[in-house]
């Protein structure tokens, strides 16, 4: 299993983020759009940094495959609330320019389901991925959830 190894920038970050949060409603959790991609492969690669499996063993948790065209897609989700977000498929790799039209874009109609009201006050969370903090996908993260979103630069 991989593992993300912290700075000391992370603990600066992760302990004002902690007092910020504390000082937010009771169920300020319920309005925060969590949300996280996953790569799948047509040879059985499973990006395993999103994966997590928690046993001692398992001998079905991977089987190999042999394709003589490889394929991948890299799958969005989401969860807010009691609902879900998505999926949304990227079927190119994902980059800053990608991600940010993909907020501009893509999401609005993924979002329509969403009550009005959980999505007018809603923050949306995104992770430290390269695409996530792209300078333009944090440009547009800016323009479409001034000071509603949580991620590295947010």
């Amino acid at each position: 299993m991989s593992l993300q190894a912290l700075t000391i920038y992370d603990f600066r970050c992760r302990f004002e983020f902690c007092n910020w949060i504390r000082q937010q409603s009771r169920n300020f959790h319920q309005k925060i759009l969590f949300s996280d991609e996953c790569t799948f492969s047509s040879d059985g690669f499973i990006n395993t940094w999103n994966c997590r499996y928690w046993a001692q063993e398992n001998p079905h948790w991977f089987r190999e495959i042999d394709h003589q065209h490889v394929w991948k897609v890299n799958v969005w989700c989401g969860i807010i609330g009691k609902h879900i977000v998505g999926p949304h498929i990227f079927e190119e790799n994902l980059n800053g320019i990608r991600y940010a039209n993909f907020i501009e874009n893509d999401l609005p109609p993924l979002l329509e389901n969403i009550a009005l009201q959980l999505r007018l006050n809603m923050f949306f969370q995104q992770d430290g991925c390269p695409a996530h903090t792209s300078r333009v996908a944090r440009e547009r993260s800016n323009e479409i959830f001034p000071d509603k979103w949580i991620g590295r630069y947010g």
